[in-house]
């Protein structure tokens, strides 16, 4: 049996981890185990029956386990909601403790000193090594919430990653942080000058193992059990697939990674140097050259990565704000006024879902019923009918594509590497300004598309269109 802070709220824990009192109780601990209130007490009231005080010493219990590499408290402000620290779990001990730093037996990790009703030590954030999980616990302060419920003093509570913890009435706040993709940080603490200038786009595969710092699959939902050596042998093995052309790196991404970016084949839009892992960004910055680039296997204390680089962009062009997204990352667009010329491109498509594209329904957001095999008929129809000058690409698409450009005719802004879906660029690219493509298939679904411009010839014939003409990217 293991004590919290006193010798009157002894507990032991089951294998299947619940939690359970025994040994002699008053009627204000047999309260606080059965839900923290007894006929009409609150949790405060039941606390002040027990006797239970805050206890200025914490005496680890024997479950207790190193915090898995990179698990952190961030501490927040209650009125901006603004991040003003991160206090990562100690390599010789796997616990953090809260309290208003005025005890003098045991020191505090976070010391929220801004409110009475914070004890000298009033709770501990503990690993617990077998069950893998982090438990809260007050440590009879009787004054601590986790997503605004009041939590029972002396017992302790499973927290799941990005619980919001309160103590009193404090200013401040913390979340627990495991990680999983690679880590961002909020822009208050991104002020600093960036290693490399600029930012790249990139989209990535993550492979996690059993003692990375969070090992839960984003994707599955479910713990990650298998090795180290086992996970770096599969993520070489899908990078020997994706290099022999057996699927492309979206495909894999979306199928395999653990990281939540696999909703969207991995892509993880634009971002700065300092904004990820350090071994992350130097391969996305430094080794990674052109775009479409794939590196080799790269690790962190998420897991192990693959990392394709989607596009570059420099600090002048970082400052243009985001235009004509339709849904995904608000910052995947950019300035093309300092592009290399023959890396501009203005087209106008045809798109035409089927029920197996990523978002099947139109405009009007009906569902689409039509197969891949029908909307590929369709389309190959209206190829011919547009060379044959009977009817017009923009007709065409004004009357049938379920893209949003669709009211210009299909016209979509000018745009650069990275910003289009890789198989959507890529039939771009091969096309001399009036030429139609072949059908190009990307996860939105099948398209038609004509090359209007490339290079110098861009922006005079995108102001002779619409000055309105809103952006295609992947979430369409």
């Amino acid at each position: 049996m293991e004590t919290f802070g006193s010798k009157e709220a002894v507990y032991f824990i089951k294998p299947v981890g619940r939690v359970y009192y025994r040994g002699k109780q008053s009627a204000g601990e047999t309260a606080l185990a059965q839900g923290g209130k007894s006929h009409g007490k609150t949790m405060e009231a039941a606390r002040k029956a027990s006797g239970v005080k805050a206890q200025p010493t914490f005496k680890e219990p024997r479950w207790l386990g190193a915090a898995p590499s990179g698990a952190r408290l961030d501490v927040y402000t209650q009125k901006s909601n603004e991040r003003v620290r991160k206090v990562p779990f100690p390599a010789n001990r796997g616990y953090l403790l809260v309290g208003n730093g005025q005890g003098k037996a045991t020191a505090v990790d976070i010391v929220l000193a801004d409110a009475s009703d914070v004890g000298e030590l009033h709770a501990a954030v503990a690993f617990h090594r077998e069950h893998r999980k982090f438990y809260l616990i007050d440590l009879g302060a009787g004054a601590t919430r986790v997503r605004g419920q009041q939590v029972e003093p002396l017992k302790p509570l499973v927290i799941a990653e990005g619980s919001r913890i309160e103590f009193g009435s404090s200013s401040q706040y913390v979340r627990l942080r495991l990680g999983g993709a690679p880590e961002r940080q909020s822009p208050a603490e991104s002020t600093a000058a960036a290693p490399v200038p600029g930012q790249v786009r990139a989209r990535h595969i993550l492979i996690k193992h059993r003692d990375v710092r969070n090992p839960v699959s984003k994707r599955t939902g479910q713990p990650v059990s298998i090795s180290r050596d086992e996970a770096r042998a599969v993520i070489e093995s899908l990078r020997q697939h994706i290099l022999s052309g057996e699927a492309s790196f979206e495909e894999v991404a979306r199928i395999e990674s653990d990281c939540n970016s696999y909703k969207r084949g991995g892509d993880l839009g634009w971002f700065d140097y300092t904004t990820m892992q350090e071994p992350f960004a130097r391969v996305a910055f430094l080794e990674l050259k052109q775009t479409g680039d794939i590196s080799d296997v790269v690790e962190t204390s998420s897991g192990f990565h693959l990392i394709q680089l989607l596009g570059r962009r420099c600090p002048e062009q970082q400052a243009s704000p985001a235009s004509g997204i339709t849904g995904g990352d608000t910052d995947a667009t950019q300035s093309n006024a300092t592009r290399a010329p023959d890396d501009v491109f203005y087209v106008r498509h045809i798109l035409l879902k089927h029920t197996g594209s990523r978002n099947p329904s139109d405009l009007k957001g009906h569902p689409i019923v039509r197969s891949k095999a029908e909307a590929r008929a369709l389309l190959s129809k209206f190829q011919k009918t547009i060379q044959s000058g009977l009817v017009s690409f923009e007709q065409l698409a004004l009357q049938h594509s379920d893209c949003k450009s669709s009211r210009y005719g299909g016209r979509i802004r000018p745009f650069g590497p990275g910003e289009m879906h890789a198989e959507f660029e890529r039939a771009v690219r091969n096309l001399e300004p009036g030429q139609l493509s072949g059908i190009v298939e990307t996860p939105s679904g099948l398209h038609l598309i004509e090359l209007l411009a490339r290079g110098d010839d861009v922006w005079r014939l995108a102001k002779a269109g619409s000055q309105e003409t809103p952006a295609f990217n992947g979430s369409v």
